[in-house]
């Protein structure tokens, strides 16, 4: 700004937004034949139980019934992350050779995840299960504060060089997690539409 002052920084913010599918779907897709019915003429999904010629598989698959790749095609998993990073300084030149800088330089990181498991896995009545609501969030936030105090002074053969400062650190992690359960259908993918709260806000820092 002037031959005296000196003031800069720099920010970094991003933000996503995921829809994720189940973690073992990979899995489950893998141990199935390459050409599988999907949906067998009843509607549901074709699991050896619901599509006639299919029955031995029974025997041959790991889970047949609730490790079919689209079992947990009906959940909802959202996560929303934030993250920022980036400082702040300001340069004073008091004198010559004496000079005072501050700095601030940050760190945020959010994660918001919500993840509902489904009723209805489209294998009929006898294969609902009970639905679950899991919300959780993850909080970290660092910041450092600095204080520099310079001083540099040259003669002939000579030079002195005096350097005083401070600094602050700060540090903070918080989680917390809350889960209900007993869902009638799923229609509605929120906390408060469950009847039993299984899971009440947990805190940790």
């Amino acid at each position: 700004m002037s031959n005296w002052l000196e003031i800069g920084g720099l920010s970094t913010v991003s933000y996503d937004h995921e829809t994720q599918p189940y973690y073992r779907i990979f899995e489950w897709a893998a141990q199935y034949p390459s050409i599988y019915p999907v949906y067998s003429a009843n509607g549901y999904l074709g699991a050896p139980n619901n599509q006639p010629g299919f029955e031995k598989y029974n025997a041959i698959l790991f889970r047949p019934q609730n490790g079919h790749p689209l079992y947990r095609i009906g959940d909802d998993i959202q996560q929303k992350r934030l993250n920022a990073i980036g400082n702040l300084y300001a340069q004073l030149q008091l004198a010559p050779g004496l000079s005072f800088k501050t700095a601030f330089n940050y760190y945020l990181n959010r994660i918001d995840s919500t993840n509902y498991q489904s009723v209805d896995h489209q294998l009929g009545p006898a294969y609902n299960t009970e639905g679950i609501m899991t919300v959780s969030g993850v909080n970290i936030i660092n910041y450092t504060y600095q204080n520099l105090l310079t001083y540099n002074k040259s003669w002939s053969d000579h030079s002195i060089n005096v350097l005083l400062g401070t600094e602050y650190n700060y540090n903070n992690w918080r989680y917390n997690v809350q889960e209900r359960r007993g869902y009638d259908n799923d229609l509605v993918h929120s906390l408060s539409a469950g009847k039993l709260y299984t899971r009440p806000m947990i805190t940790r820092r």
